[in-house]
């Protein structure tokens, strides 16, 4: 099962700095300052998975991180679907949008064997997975390969720890309805076994 799509929030933060002034009868007269009032933003731009940057530079771990999330949030839904009873077509082809022909093949033939255990271990509503890049070992127009932490706190009512695996996104040919991100994924790979994963 894979799962989830998730951008960065806008942050804000306010700094006051005020003085205070005391009150004596046998004092001098005093003037109190007015509060000073600073305030910082930072900004979170919002990264857009469906722009294939034109220079491999430009794949940034923000980058891929969007990418994936967009996987998961497409995965998520092939699975709500199936959990609604929903019809098989479209789960099957948000699976074949989302994953290369070996993969897909893979993950539908274990996503249409959930038994009632996994399901009952489901949380309601369901989730989807998230991803952060640790680290992004390979960033080519063809290829990409990244390190990521997977997080199942919204798709599992006791959820595992979070892992780390290595992920490889291939370059699709173009933009399909249910994957308009324009990459591919080998799926998750142990990080144990990454130097075996060819980018």
């Amino acid at each position: 099962m894979q799962m989830r799509n998730c951008l960065g929030p806008l942050l804000a933060t306010l700094v006051l700095v005020a003085s205070c002034g005391g009150d004596d009868e046998d004092a001098s007269p005093t003037t109190t300052d007015a509060p000073a009032t600073s305030a910082v933003t930072t900004t979170t731009e919002a990264v857009d998975p469906f722009t294939v940057p034109d220079d491999p530079a430009d794949i940034t771990e923000e980058y891929v991180e969007a990418v994936i999330n967009e996987h998961n949030r497409v995965i998520g839904d092939a699975l709500r679907i199936q959990l609604e009873g929903g019809d098989p077509k479209e789960i099957i082809d948000r699976y074949n949008a989302i994953y290369v022909p070996e993969v897909a093949d893979r993950r539908l033939t274990a996503a249409f064997d959930l038994d009632e255990e996994l399901v009952a271990s489901l949380k309601q509503p369901l989730g989807d997975q998230i991803f952060q890049v640790v680290s992004l070992d390979t960033a080519k127009l063809a290829c990409v390969k990244a390190v990521v932490e997977q997080d199942l706190s919204a798709v599992f009512k006791e959820p595992p720890a979070p892992t780390q695996n290595v992920l490889v996104l291939r370059a699709a040919e173009a933009a399909t309805g249910h994957n308009r991100t324009r990459w591919m994924s080998e799926g998750l790979v142990p990080i144990e076994t990454a130097g075996e994963v060819q980018c």
